[in-house]
């Protein structure tokens, strides 16, 4: 074999080296990329949010994808989707609620839906006031007040009005 046969043979070898070493490459950046989109897609389970479906005799004043869920003042989700029930008398609301969040769904947890309503003229309450003034320009939201309990939950009756005993969106811990 003459020395330029010699040369033209490593160098296909060199060629051949080269191709499975950018194989190799990219067959390992495809991989890479597979497993963070499956990652993302369904490696995430725990920080997915929650749904929340409520119960209400009317959906008056909500807007899915607008309406909001809050927790002492805090948006902690929206409204996703309105729907009849079953028996067609009542809409179930779902909420989607954020991943950090779904600690507040407990089985006792209670929601109602705070109407966009002007405050009364002659009201001396100061902070009804602002809350009135407040839901006339933000909308409807619904309120969610955390059980004590520990048990978690995804399906609740709504409340039609505000507990009478709400002084505080704060949740009271069970005695021991």
């Amino acid at each position: 074999m003459s020395q330029e046969e010699q040369q033209h043979l490593e160098q296909d070898e060199a060629r051949i080296v080269m191709r499975r070493h950018r194989t190799s490459v990219g067959l390992a950046v495809t991989a890479a990329v597979l497993l963070l989109i499956g990652w993302l897609v369904y490696g995430r389970e725990g920080e997915k949010s929650a749904i929340a479906y409520v119960r209400f005799a009317n959906a008056e004043g909500v807007e899915p994808g607008k309406t909001e869920v809050r927790c002492l003042g805090l948006k902690v989700g929206i409204v996703e989707k309105a729907d009849y029930s079953a028996d067609l008398h009542s809409v179930v609301l779902a909420l989607r609620i954020d991943p950090l969040q779904k600690k507040l769904l407990r089985h006792d947890s209670r929601f109602w839906i705070e109407p966009a309503r002007a405050p009364e003229p002659d009201s001396k309450d100061l902070v009804q006031a602002i809350n009135g003034l407040a839901t006339l320009i933000q909308g409807s939201y619904i309120v969610l007040k955390p059980g004590a309990e520990t048990a978690l939950a995804d399906h609740f009756e709504g409340l039609e009005q505000p507990p009478a005993t709400v002084t505080s969106d704060t949740p009271q811990p069970k005695p021991e």
